[in-house]
């Protein structure tokens, strides 16, 4: 991740999205566009989509000219998905 993007995200995004119980996961940053999920009560919030772009893309775009596009990914994230497996496998081995 470019440590410029991640300075902007501890800054000014994630402490206004910790003080509702949520953050910012799976973020990477590629050809000027940052992707990004939101993690806990951000994550199911109906105002997430407003939050994405009058938050984490007015920040970003705002404070640095390489942030040419933010896009909020959906669905479940690779961690939700690697603990899910891990459970499984875990189940498995005890039976």
């Amino acid at each position: 991740m470019d440590p410029a993007v991640e300075a902007v995200l501890d800054e000014y995004v994630r402490p206004a999205l910790a003080a509702h119980g949520g953050g910012i996961g799976d973020g990477s940053f590629q050809d000027g566009v940052f992707r990004f999920r939101f993690l806990g009560a951000c994550a199911q919030c109906p105002s997430a989509w407003m939050t994405a772009q009058q938050l984490v893309t007015d920040q970003l775009i705002t404070r640095l000219p390489q942030v040419k596009a933010v896009i909020m990914e959906q669905g479940v994230s690779r961690d939700l998905q690697e603990q899910a497996k891990a459970l499984l496998r875990e189940r498995r081995s005890a039976r």
